[in-house]
């Protein structure tokens, strides 16, 4: 049997939490690559990626967990859904998640707004900073000044009333031939 190569994150940023001394808060700044600013654009079905970066702390969180505290700003440039002229789109956007041990009952996942993750030995922030940037991209993006050519209103075509049709039918069909 054949198994897959692991998936790569077109912005992967690993991080060993077991390798963090507990005793005191990391901090870190990560900017992406050129070639990782085309994958991600590629990705997001963008144009260009222009700028990404991702700063901020990880900290010890009680006996056994982790907290991250980051900002993540990058520029998108995407294609206008009406005039498909370019679009920049910009992020400033702070992030904060828990890296907590699994109690069970801990994390909720049907909650999309839930802060706390379950803790593994390496967290990836330039995933954890991608997946950001891609919640917060429009579905549609749109230039300023772009707008919706003028449509006349939808006219449902008159339709006869399918009992005249049929006594229609039978009328005709009583007729000698």
């Amino acid at each position: 049997m054949d198994t897959l190569p692991p998936l790569t994150p077109e912005f992967s940023r690993p991080l060993a939490l077991g390798r963090l001394p507990r005793a005191s808060v990391h901090q870190f700044e990560h900017s992406a690559s050129a070639e990782d600013r085309a994958k991600l654009a590629e990705l997001w079905d963008a144009q260009e990626v222009p700028k990404l970066s991702f700063s901020g702390t990880v900290e010890p969180l009680g006996k056994q967990g982790w907290a991250l505290s980051g900002r993540v700003r990058c520029t998108v440039i995407q294609t206008c859904v009406v005039t498909l002229q370019p679009v920049a789109t910009k992020i400033d956007q702070t992030i904060e998640r828990q890296f907590l041990p699994d109690r069970g009952d801990t994390i909720d996942q049907d909650d999309p707004d839930d802060l706390i993750e379950p803790l593994c030995d390496v967290i990836d922030l330039g995933l954890i900073a991608s997946e950001a940037v891609a919640l917060l991209l429009p579905d549609y993006p749109r230039a300023a000044d772009a707008a919706l050519p003028e449509q006349a209103p939808f006219e449902e075509p008159e339709r006869e009333n399918p009992f005249a049709v049929l006594a229609q039918l039978k009328s005709d069909a009583e007729k000698p031939q």
